[in-house]
Formats: structure tokens, sequence, C-alpha cells
């Protein structure tokens, strides 16, 4: 059994203690690879900004962090080219672009926690997001 297994942690929405699967909004440094077997994201450096302990949590506050870091929800497509959720300019996301994730994270015993889906709600170029401490 893994340390991870024994992680608990505090739903910033409804403040109760959980473990086990875990949801969370973040922000990253992505990019897509394009390859024969179809898409691949390659995550350079993350941030966690909330914990939260059901999907239904993390709906309820999503916009709120959103809003708090000055970011527009803007979801994007798995294509090569996206728009700044701010400026509007134009992007490759074959490029490394900082993206803020909602996502879901399972308990493995094993190797403690692994991501079982995740969902770009915006895009943003560097200009737009200069204090980012990546």
């Amino acid at each position: 059994m893994s340390e991870d297994s024994n992680v608990r942690y505090i739903c910033f929405s409804c403040g109760q203690w959980f473990g086990g699967r875990l949801f969370a909004i973040s922000r990253e440094f992505q990019r897509i690879r394009f390859t024969v077997d179809g898409p691949e994201v390659d995550v350079e450096d993350w941030e966690n900004f909330e914990y939260y302990c059901s999907a239904s949590c993390l709906e309820a506050r999503k916009e709120l962090v959103m809003e708090r870091v000055g970011v527009p929800i803007r979801p994007t497509s798995i294509g090569p080219i996206e728009k700044c959720a701010k400026c509007r300019c134009v992007l490759r996301r074959t490029n490394f672009n900082l993206a803020y994730v909602e996502a879901e994270y399972s308990d493995n015993t094993m190797d403690g926690k692994f991501m079982v889906r995740s969902n770009v709600l915006s895009i943003v170029c560097v200009i737009c997001n200069p204090d980012c401490p990546f």
C-alpha cells in the first residue's frame, strides 16, 4: 500500500475531509503531440489551486476560481490551433502553453494518484499571464 492511499484532503467547496477519488482545478504548461496513435498531451509543470471531494463540488466553485485568477472559461478542442482565452491571439498547441484544467484523479494503491480524466477550461498566452511562476 502506498503512502498516498492514506492522504486526506479538505474539500474547498463543502469543507468535508476526504480521501481516494479527487477532483481539482489546476494550471499547467502543456502541449499536444500528434502521433500515429492519436494526440498525446505533454505536461511540463503544474500547480493545483483547489481540491474537491466530488464533481458537483468542483462545478460549484469553477467560475469563482477562474474569476479569481482573471481567466475566462473558454473550453478548447484537441486541435493544433487555439486562441488565447484573454486576448484571443492564435496559439499553436504543439508549443507549450499555459492551460487551466479541471481533472479527476483516482486512488491507485500501487502508485498513488493517477488521472482519470481532464478537461481544459482555457488556454492563455505568456503575454496575458506574465506572473505565472513556471
